[in-house]
């Protein structure tokens, strides 16, 4: 789990990643600045935002920048199982193709 926005920390070089979970929020640096970096990603895994700063300016910002997902945490938190489930049945009826 990296707690800051240093992309080599949270994301090893050879690892294969599927799925972000991204907070706004960060120790240092902050999940747009995650969102900004990932663009230069051959291969950028889904993200989901998750955080508490759910305002609509950073909805729509998040999204512009790759999110696929934005949750409130105090509102949308039980959504996260359903919308990984999913995530990984795709992938499943993908490879499977």
């Amino acid at each position: 789990m990296a707690r800051d926005a240093d992309l080599k920390k949270a994301f090893p070089v050879g690892a294969a990643v599927d799925v972000v979970i991204l907070d706004l929020q960060l120790r240092h640096g902050t999940g747009f600045g995650v969102l900004r970096a990932m663009r230069k990603m051959t291969q950028r895994p889904v993200v989901v935002v998750l955080t508490n700063f759910a305002l609509s300016t950073y909805r729509e910002s998040a999204l512009a920048l790759g999110a696929r997902h934005f949750l409130d945490k105090s509102r949308d938190y039980e959504r996260l199982p359903g919308i990984l489930t999913e995530l990984a049945a795709a992938r499943a009826s993908y490879q499977a193709s």
